[in-house]
């Protein structure tokens, strides 16, 4: 039975949560849940499930190809929020992730609780999960992160309750919690990882119940995703829809977005940019927070011994005393796994403050528990209380702040395709879409940004052949043959070319080049695109 002072920490950590659900709810009222290219797929594949297609995501106009390329969790999830609730996939996703905001914001206090025991500590760690515009931004788009995050924070609670306890009842809800992490995006692969070890390093059985734990455990965690897997290759006959193929990693592009997405963790108004500036208040407001917690640090292990403080919970079997060590180990999992996709799978992934959103909350709760260990002596509570106070006072207001001019402007003009640049046609800037709608149903659609066709017209569309594997940085040897292909279709009159002006993809053919290769001329043009048609139709 919790003690009065923890009821209370309950109680306030769930208020705050109802107000992050509410916040989002509200900043995303009136343009709706943001989308972006890998929407399309999620919402367009909850659409055909809900319709009896399958786990399939649309091509072109009456053409379907199976999903592979990413979990099927996320698009499950939203297609079952539709289902009952009546509503449209898109905004079944606004809703669950209301949701699922509330659940990760209760998640981080309630972790801080156990570990501290301290009401305020939880709260603050709430509040700050509330008001990140990062976590804020996530969860205004319809991705997977979300749902990743709120997994992966079920998974690191499950996990650390069962390294106090040994039950196995919890070490199998830690299992199935990484496996809907593995099962939302393949990015989970590291809490498996994270979690074979941890065992091996902290779990008190004898070493040969270790090992039977960690097969558990491993078992368990992987079996949605290897049956996933297996279900690809027997339809699609590849198992994710990548390929392996080895290139060198752009150190100067990692060390950047790391840099800038750490940086608007402790400065969050630089996420509010358009352009990635340093102004003033964010280059001070960083240098303050950065020279305080590198004090706090110093501080910590030069005076009062917090690696001593460290091992001293663990020897004590403090509740959640492994909490830091799990977090510590599963970073640098999650790290090198990042690296190893971007070298040998992925060219195009990048760390940023999307690919590092599942790090931002436990990064929080990480940093919390030091600064909190570091103060458990009353030395160290008595002289630097002050500044302590000083910092999380500025800390909290500099975080509100953001997440409230984050809030107007997504209330006000949106995200991706649902913000007010895409769907306000004022001065017939969209006219070329409205004319595509007049076509035949048959007609294929070819495109520079289908996903921009798809959520404006509600038309599937085709990726215009490119150029460059932009995953693989390879060149795409079939890219002749496919364009040849678009032109017998354009020459029958069978299909149309939207592009989108300033849609800047390398690796796509340029409005210039299709003009020149392909019998097209312009049927309606305005300043954001261009519909293209047969030149003998038009």
């Amino acid at each position: 039975m919790p003690d009065k002072k923890s009821r209370y920490a309950l109680i306030a950590i769930i208020v705050v949560a109802i107000i992050g659900a509410a916040i989002l709810l509200i900043a995303t009222n009136k343009w709706g849940i943001g989308t972006s290219p890998d929407s399309a797929t999620y919402i367009g594949s909850a659409r055909h499930l809900l319709r009896g297609d399958g786990l399939v995501m649309s091509h072109a106009v009456g053409e379907t190809r199976p999903m592979t390329k990413t979990p099927p969790m996320f698009t499950l999830a939203v297609a079952l929020s539709g289902l009952v609730s009546g509503a449209d996939p898109i905004d079944a996703a606004r809703w669950l992730h209301a949701l699922v905001f509330a659940g990760a914001i209760f998640l981080v206090g309630f972790m801080l609780m156990r570990y501290t025991g301290s009401f305020w500590v939880a709260l603050i760690g709430a509040i700050l999960t509330m008001t990140s515009v990062n976590m804020l931004s996530i969860h205004s788009m319809a991705w997977s992160e979300p749902l990743f995050i709120l997994f992966t924070l079920l998974w690191m609670l499950q996990l650390t309750k069962y390294l106090d306890t040994q039950k196995l009842s919890t070490l199998i809800y830690a299992s199935i919690a990484a496996g809907l992490a593995f099962f939302t995006r393949y990015a989970g692969a590291p809490l498996i990882a994270t979690g074979f070890i941890t065992i091996i390093l902290f779990d008190k059985v004898n070493f040969p119940k270790k090992i039977k734990n960690t097969i558990i455990y491993s078992l368990i965690s992987s079996l949605p995703v290897t049956l996933w897997i297996i279900r690809n290759m027997l339809i699609a006959d590849n198992a994710t829809g990548r390929t392996l193929t080895f290139h060198m990693i752009d150190f100067n592009k990692f060390l950047r977005g790391t840099t800038y997405a750490v940086a608007t963790w402790l400065a969050p108004g630089l996420s509010l940019r358009t352009e990635k500036i340093f102004l003033t208040y964010e280059i001070v407001m960083l240098a303050f927070f950065i020279g305080v917690f590198t004090v706090f640090i110093y501080l910590g292990v030069k005076k009062f011994r917090a690696k001593s403080i460290f091992k001293q919970t663990l020897k004590d079997e403090k509740p959640f005393a492994t909490l830091p060590f799990n977090i510590i180990v599963f970073l640098v999992i999650y790290t090198v796994f990042f690296i190893s996709v971007i070298c040998l799978v992925d060219a195009e992934t990048n760390f940023n403050t999307r690919t590092l959103a599942p790090v931002f909350p436990l990064a929080l709760i990480l940093s919390v528990c030091l600064i909190h260990n570091i103060f458990i002596t009353e030395e160290a509570n008595r002289k630097l209380k002050p500044l302590l106070i000083a910092f999380c006072a500025v800390f909290i207001f500099s975080y509100s702040s953001s997440a409230v001019s984050w809030g107007v402007k997504m209330h006000n003009f949106g995200e991706g395709y649902s913000s007010v640049k895409w769907r306000n046609k004022q001065g017939g800037n969209f006219k070329f879409l409205d004319k595509l709608k007049t076509f035949p149903p048959n007609i294929r659609v070819y495109s520079n940004d289908r996903a921009a066709v798809y959520f404006l017209t509600g038309i599937p569309a085709a990726s215009i052949p490119p150029k460059i594997n932009a995953t693989a940085k390879l060149e795409n040897e079939n890219y002749t043959g496919q364009i040849a292909n678009i032109k017998g279709e354009i020459e029958a009159g069978n299909a149309v070319i939207v592009y989108f002006s300033g849609v800047d993809r390398y690796f796509l053919p340029n409005e210039s080049e299709l003009i020149e290769r392909l019998p097209i001329g312009s049927i309606i043009s305005t300043k954001n695109g261009t519909l293209y048609g047969s030149n003998s139709r038009r």
